[in-house]
């Protein structure tokens, strides 16, 4: 099987594509801080095969008391306050114009605890799978959930599908540079983005429009081969954990590296 996280599942969605066929492989393990969307996230996955579990966590660097920002738009909730400076960028969005102002405005501060992966599953107690694949939509704590999470990383995480940001839409979070150096530092190569969202500070008549700037996006990291290889010294382990990152390659259409991941697998089940 394979086990696939995701951070900040308010929505009912995951970073992980919803492939039919393969979907009674996979264990679909989502999160969010706020209780009041565990039900709605289990109504919208009802549908699927795959193996669920909905936790009301909350993830940081370490394990503490905090407030979460319950905004106007609860997808916007966050343990980071609204860049005010940022207030009047804004997107057209379906049928109207989206402002970060008024959609991070924060009408309720609540107090929750908050801990770190590292913590969560170093507890023998806990009987779900570390994750293989991890995407995180925290809006503007991912680095921290990663600083936090260096451990599994270590032993489990295959490829890593974060929010990045470029523009500081929360206060003192961190950008896509400071996340890809450090992904990269822990053996993952950066791969791709996904779906740029763009901002403009100024709203104008709709005939008088253009693009806005780059502001959010989500990326996408790949553990590297060679740290696999060196990470595990079983051989069973290095070949499941092979198999698994030329699957999620794959999805992604990384064929290339999928192929090669294939083919190291291959090799070591040659040789034992």
């Amino acid at each position: 099987n394979l086990s696939v996280h995701h951070i900040g599942g308010r929505s009912g969605t995951r970073g992980f594509p919803h492939l039919k066929g393969f979907e009674k492989d996979i264990i679909n393990v989502l999160y969010d801080a706020d209780e009041e969307c565990l039900e709605q996230i289990k109504e919208f996955n009802a549908g699927h095969k795959s193996k669920l579990h909905v936790l009301p966590y909350a993830f940081s660097d370490k394990c503490k008391l905090s407030a979460l920002n319950m905004n106007y738009d609860p997808n916007t909730n966050s343990l980071l306050e609204s860049n005010e400076s940022l207030g009047s960028f804004y997107t057209f969005m379906n049928n109207h114009d989206y402002i970060l102002g008024e959609a991070t405005k924060t009408v309720e501060k609540r107090k929750i605890e908050v801990v770190s992966m590292d913590h969560m599953y170093s507890s023998e107690d806990v009987s779900i799978p570390k994750p293989d694949f991890l995407s995180i939509d925290a809006e503007g704590v991912e680095y921290d959930i990663l600083k936090g999470s260096i451990e599994t990383m270590k032993s489990s995480i295959l490829a890593v599908q974060s929010e990045v940001s470029f523009l500081p839409i929360r206060k003192d979070q961190a950008k896509f540079g400071e996340l890809c150096e450090f992904l990269l530092k822990h053996g993952y190569y950066f791969v791709a983005f996904d779906q740029i969202s763009q901002y403009a500070p100024y709203r104008y008549p709709v005939g008088l429009r253009g693009n806005g700037f780059y502001s959010t996006t989500d990326a996408l990291f790949l553990r590297k081969i060679d740290v696999i290889n060196n990470l595990f010294s079983d051989p069973l382990e290095r070949y499941i954990n092979l198999r698994k990152l030329a699957f999620i390659s794959i999805v992604f259409y990384q064929i290339e590296y999928g192929l090669e991941c294939l083919k190291c697998s291959r090799a070591i089940k040659k040789k034992y």
